[in-house]
């Protein structure tokens, strides 16, 4: 095997390597911000809620909507995590993908 062959044979495949971590490190920034936002909605509807009736002027909508928002909060977290549990698994398959292409490379040197 040539040279320049050998490096199509490497270079191609970090190439794509390097895009999908990149990818995936966009998308898990992503879904840090959206859990963070979901948090801090959840926490400013508690807060009201909690705030009306400390001021003696219980208010249903303010209590339904800060039940809604710790839902929607809990709802985002399990979604999260079921991309985190995606990506292991993607990133684990790459990895064997990766080991074996190596084995074959090497294999074909000797």
């Amino acid at each position: 095997m040539n040279g320049g062959l050998l490096w199509v044979f490497i270079a191609a495949p970090a190439a794509v390597l390097a895009a999908w971590l990149y990818l995936t490190t966009f998308d898990i920034q992503h879904d840090d911000y959206k859990v963070q936002q979901t948090q801090v909605q959840a926490d400013k509807a508690q807060f009201d809620a909690e705030f009306a009736e400390a001021l003696g002027k219980p208010d249903p909508a303010l209590e339904k909507q800060a039940q809604d928002s710790s839902r929607e909060l809990a709802q985002t977290k399990d979604e999260v995590k079921a991309k985190e549990e995606k990506r292991r698994k993607e990133m684990e398959k790459m990895k064997q993908d990766m080991d074996k292409l190596l084995t074959q490379t090497q294999g074909d040197q000797k």
